[in-house]
């Protein structure tokens, strides 16, 4: 009968997975129905985009708090330091749930809202830093992450965990827009992550040595997405990118791509492969 109940709970859970505030209400009922929902919770909460953002900001400011308890000694030290004080929940022993472990993806979105939300003042060092010590503890703490979004200019290749986090890593997308991720960056990146099968490229806009070094040094690349945000035809400008993905056409299932470069793309492949 236990069984039963908890298998109708999780029937429920899967029904309500992408209801913010029924799932927060599940977490509130029983220990039981707390110990099925807090995982869908949290997991709803790592793909969190910026359409969630017009609701439902007392949950968020609420999940926030949880991940700032979680920031180490020597973090929220150097926060003080800098005069930022988080709002957080003190527990008093450790947490029921390993909550950093329910994150299945990674994206900026969250990080940015959740630094704009503690740090209302205009002060471009304090969201810096606050940003940085959030991935550090994602890096540290986030053991289940099966995809990363990457669109930030902070220098996470230096981080001490960062080699074990991106080393099992199999979904990456990175954007281009605004110019933010750099191709030292990527030419960093490629030293310790190199078992991507997904990538996704958004608002690309050149050629970049670093992407193209990146896209070399994966060992089993499957799918390949690539969004080019410059629409003019010629098929020139980007010959890094394209000898790097001629060599490794013959191990890539997918390729999607903007119709621009569609044909360009074909001629390049040495078998047929899927657009």
């Amino acid at each position: 009968m236990v069984q039963l109940y908890a298998d109708v709970i999780l029937l429920i859970m899967l029904e309500l997975q992408d209801d913010l505030s029924s799932l927060h209400s599940c977490v509130l009922v029983s220990r039981s129905w707390s110990r099925i929902a807090v995982p869908f919770l949290w997991k709803y909460f790592s793909c969190i985009n910026g359409f969630t953002y017009n609701r439902d900001r007392e949950s968020r400011i609420k999940l926030y708090k949880v991940i700032a308890n979680f920031l180490p000694i020597e973090s929220e030290n150097l926060l003080i330091k800098s005069n930022i004080i988080l709002p957080s929940y003190k527990l008093p022993r450790k947490p029921t749930f390993e909550y950093m472990n329910y994150f299945t993806q990674i994206t900026p979105c969250w990080i940015k809202d959740m630094v704009q939300l503690f740090i209302e003042e205009d002060s471009i060092y304090k969201k810096n830093l606050l940003e940085v010590q959030i991935y550090n503890l994602i890096f540290k703490n986030c053991k289940n992450i099966n995809h990363f979004y990457l669109n930030t200019d902070i220098k996470f290749y230096n981080f001490p965990s960062v080699g074990s986090f991106f080393l099992n890593l199999q979904s990456l997308g990175i954007s281009f827009e605004n110019n933010i991720v750099t191709s030292k960056t990527l030419l960093e990146l490629s030293t310790i992550c190199q078992n991507i099968k997904i990538l996704e490229i958004n608002y690309c806009n050149e050629d970049s040595k670093g992407l193209a070094s990146f896209i070399e040094m994966q060992h089993d690349l499957r799918y390949l997405f690539l969004h080019f945000i410059n629409n003019n035809n010629n098929k020139n400008k980007y010959p890094l990118l394209s000898n790097v993905i001629k060599e490794k056409g013959c191990h890539i299932k997918n390729i999607f791509g903007n119709t621009t470069y569609r044909s360009w793309f074909i001629f390049k492949f040495n078998k047929s492969t899927t657009l």
